[in-house]
């Protein structure tokens, strides 16, 4: 049995990437599982004083104040336990999960250039036990977790989607595409693909059967907080609030937001550098329009640095 979750972080910002991550975990059994359950022992929704991996929704685990540690410790030792290092640049991190035209739109940027040399992890604080042995564990429960998907969207890249397809709702369709279109290939197990379901939007048979043309598509149920199909072997659920009950999709969401984080990371350096005092941004709506202003105050800001900064 294949496990599946998808979830973005950085939809409604202003400035900064958009990410969107897909996990994979494959089950020797042939039932469907709750994963949060198979990895009770090693894993918890909420902080406690255990040393279990927090992994839930990005936005509970990740604060300001707390800084990227507890982030950044659930991230990396679920890719090392996918077989992607714990120590690395930034840049060879994105190599190992993006494709190759995002890696592109991301060397097009002036303040990603310090990915190559930005080192991996950024918190440098010492790892328990659990993280060291998690994938051995992880073995012992049948479960193999698989290296995931991520595209990393730059704001220029996200812009030129606008246009190309004549709206958001369209643009962010084709991205999710780009990482679900392949599973139907080569998958020799059932598979459960857990999406978290954004905004009112209910119906997604339209949208399904042009991203799966051919295929015979089972419309399970199209409620205001789940929708589900089926086409093939393959079930696929948008369900509200995933990322607080679904682990694939908890884990989905806090790569998404770590990934975006280490870039908004690049950017604020990258800023205050070229204007000493400057005040990071998180790229969210409220403080992007400060940061935008604070560079239309600043005398030596061209025009087609904008172009590069902000979504439209």
């Amino acid at each position: 049995m294949i496990h599946m979750g998808l979830d973005e972080a950085g939809l409604g910002s202003r400035l900064g990437p958009f990410c969107i991550c897909l996990t994979r975990f494959e089950y020797s059994g042939s039932q469907t599982i709750e994963l949060y359950e198979r990895l009770s022992e090693l894993v918890c929704q909420t902080r406690d004083s255990s040393k279990r991996l927090q992994i839930t929704d990005s936005k509970a685990i990740f604060t300001r104040s707390a800084g990227i540690r507890n982030l950044e410790r659930g991230v990396l030792t679920f890719l090392n336990a996918a077989g992607i290092p714990r120590t690395l640049p930034f840049f060879q991190l994105l190599q190992a999960l993006c494709p190759a035209a995002d890696l592109t739109s991301l060397t097009e940027t002036p303040w990603f250039a310090g990915c190559f040399d930005l080192k991996i992890p950024i918190s440098q604080t010492a790892y328990h036990e659990t993280e060291s042995s998690i994938d051995t564990a992880i073995r012992n429960c049948s479960i193999s977790v698989k290296r995931p998907k991520l595209r990393f969207i730059s704001a220029r890249e996200f812009n030129r989607k606008l246009e190309r397809h004549g709206g958001k709702g369209q643009a962010i369709q084709s991205i999710l595409a780009s990482l679900v279109i392949g599973i139907l290939e080569g998958n020799k197990a059932n598979t459960h693909i857990t999406i978290d379901k954004q905004g009112g939007r209910r119906y997604y048979g339209e949208w399904l059967q042009n991203t799966f043309p051919g295929r015979k598509l089972e419309i399970l149920s199209e409620e205001p907080n789940r929708s589900c199909y089926r086409i093939g072997d393959v079930s696929i659920e948008f369900l509200v609030r995933s990322d607080s009950v679904k682990l694939e999709t908890a884990l989905a969401s806090m790569i998404s937001k770590y990934i975006r984080e280490v870039a908004m990371l690049l950017f604020n350096t990258w800023w205050e550098k070229r204007i000493p005092g400057i005040r990071p941004c998180a790229g969210y709506p409220l403080d992007a329009n400060r940061f935008i202003q604070e560079l239309r105050n600043a005398e030596n800001i061209d025009e087609w640095e904008f172009a590069l900064i902000r979504r439209k």
